[in-house]
């Protein structure tokens, strides 16, 4: 269960996730650019917004999935223009399965799938 006291990711486009205006000393450009275009991703594309935008208790993503799914795109060596909601969301199943939230997520899942038509 996600703690109630993690900002949720659903405030603002990117939702919730924002890099600081200059990056870290420990933080190439390439980098950041690379975290920006991510979030970039889940702050424009439509089907990742509804999602955010109906998943309000975080019972399908959280920030850490997020993290995750970056981290698989970066394990993949994907570079930013490759990024699409189809990778995102083949990213975000498999963090979910690897992390054994499986039957809570996929019932919450199909009432998604049922719901949302875009």
């Amino acid at each position: 269960m996600v703690n109630a006291n993690i900002p949720s990711l659903h405030n603002t486009s990117p939702p919730g996730l924002t890099l600081h205006q200059t990056p870290s000393p420990t933080i190439n450009t390439s980098q950041y650019d690379t975290m920006q275009k991510f979030l970039n991703l889940i702050g424009t594309e439509q089907l990742i917004h509804v999602l955010l935008q109906c998943d309000r208790n975080n019972q399908v993503i959280d920030k850490w999935l997020a993290a995750i799914v970056f981290e698989y795109f970066t394990r993949a060596k994907l570079l930013p223009h490759q990024y699409t909601r189809e990778k995102f969301f083949i990213a975000l199943f498999l963090a979910i399965e690897f992390e054994d939230r499986g039957v809570m997520v996929f019932q919450s899942v199909q009432w998604l799938s049922k719901e949302v038509k875009v």
